[in-house]
């Protein structure tokens, strides 16, 4: 009877399955780091030409010929509880991330964020 020796593994390919959850791991830390900043320095510049939404990420530039200008005002959230978003089907308590410029559950249907 012969015996022969087995070669020994190469663990190489497990340092490669070892860094995948690594790296979903960082992706997903990033991703909500990025969020959470977004929402901390979020702001909103208005001038003639229209309103721009900066620190998100869906910072964009809406034309002042697509604002509807005779609904704006100036309000107080404590003061105006119904324009205060909701746990309704589109409101804050909804699972979907939705881009500035959506509809939340409000007694005011028409009402944007």
């Amino acid at each position: 009877m012969e015996v022969f020796t087995i070669a020994p593994a190469d663990t190489r390919a497990l340092w490669l399955i070892g860094l995948i959850p690594l790296f979903v791991l960082v992706l997903v830390v990033s991703i909500l780091w990025a969020s959470l900043n977004g929402a901390r320095s979020a702001t909103f510049e208005v001038s003639p030409a229209g309103l721009r939404l900066r620190g998100d990420w869906y910072g964009r530039f809406i034309p002042a010929d697509h604002l509807v200008r005779g609904m704006a005002r100036r309000i107080d959230l404590v003061t105006a509880s119904e324009l205060t978003p909701g746990a309704g089907r589109w409101g804050l308590g909804s699972l979907v991330i939705k881009p500035a410029g959506s509809v939340f559950a409000t007694a005011n249907v028409r009402s944007c964020i």
